[in-house]
């Protein structure tokens, strides 16, 4: 056997091997929701998501209208005053809010750089 005929059994062997390990790991995962849950069936899971989704969107839309009546409560007790400085509050906030994101932003660009860096890498000795 040539010497590239071995590399790509080599290769072959790891993505077999790779593959195996990720579908017994799905299974076992499974199995053990199938424990903890019992078996379910799709349409079970459909109607259960479904039932879920449309709890949390009520939910969802009863906290927003209970907060915009207490913010329009809130607006009508308070004097100029106040709502001036509970708006310069807000301008504080934000500026951390954007700081906050900026450094995220560069989080991820630095990420997707190494990876990138990585994958380069690993093309050049494959």
């Amino acid at each position: 056997m040539s010497r590239m005929g071995k590399f790509y059994l080599k290769i072959g062997l790891a993505i077999i091997f790779t593959v195996f390990c990720i579908l017994f790991g799905l299974s076992l995962a499974s199995s053990g929701v199938q424990q903890v849950y019992g078996p379910m069936n799709k349409e079970q899971i459909v109607k259960d998501a479904a039932a879920k989704k449309k709890q949390q969107e009520d939910e969802l839309a009863a906290q927003k209208r209970k907060e915009s009546t207490e913010m329009k409560a809130k607006e009508e007790k308070l004097s100029y005053e106040q709502i001036q400085k509970m708006r310069n509050q807000t301008e504080q906030t934000s500026l951390f809010g954007s700081i906050g994101n900026s450094i995220g932003n560069m989080l991820k660009k630095v990420a997707q750089l190494i990876v990138s860096l990585f994958s380069g890498l690993f093309d050049i000795f494959v």
